[in-house]
């Protein structure tokens, strides 16, 4: 599949993300908390979209509505299109899951999005693409997330910057090509022994 294209402009980045399975291991609840809390600090707090299905997501539905942060935090369900994904992307300034560094990493890297995760957060190995400041956000503990959602409200372009790295990050070493010779330089130094 072929990636839209990025848009020439960011004015229309207006959000944060988090996408994927809803499941509490990936630590969506520690984010919601944090948003909260970043929320009771700074109301006008960039909107935050989660898109996903999965076994909380009526439980995070209630959360929100309990919290009363219907206006703020918008539960989309699971996204297939590749179109109508990509659109989340492009509004995002940070997509974020902070216990659980998966293949979302890369797609957000993909798309010029900057990742915000634990810095011991569970892997693949697809953590290890981020650099903490550079194309995303290693966070030493879950409290800290607080104070990041507040600092991209307040320092965009920091976070356009390492969307733009992010992007170069993934063209130079993470496209499909380059894991697809990965993979064949792995076979061939094992075949050669």
């Amino acid at each position: 599949k072929v990636l839209p294209k990025l848009p020439e402009s960011s004015l229309d980045k207006d959000s944060f993300l988090f996408i994927g399975t809803l499941y509490m291991q990936k630590g969506v609840y520690e984010l919601l908390d944090n948003y909260k809390k970043a929320y009771l600090v700074n109301s006008n707090i960039l909107p935050l979209n989660i898109v996903g299905g999965g076994p909380e997501y009526k439980r995070i539905n209630d959360w929100i509505v309990q919290n009363s942060l219907s206006n703020k935090i918008f539960l989309h369900g699971p996204v297939f299109d590749l179109n109508e994904k990509a659109t989340f992307f492009f509004r995002a300034y940070a997509c974020i899951s902070p216990i659980q560094a998966g293949l979302s990493v890369l797609e957000s890297l993909g798309y010029g999005v900057p990742f915000i995760t634990m810095f011991d957060a569970l892997t693949g190995g697809e953590r290890f693409n981020i650099k903490d400041g550079f194309n995303g956000v290693l966070l030493k503990k879950t409290e800290d997330l607080k104070n990041v959602l507040l600092d991209v409200c307040f320092n965009k372009e920091k976070y356009l910057t390492m969307g733009k790295n992010a992007l170069e990050y993934y063209n130079n070493n993470r496209t499909p090509s380059h894991m697809t010779k990965g993979l064949i330089d792995a076979i061939n130094f094992v075949s050669d022994k």
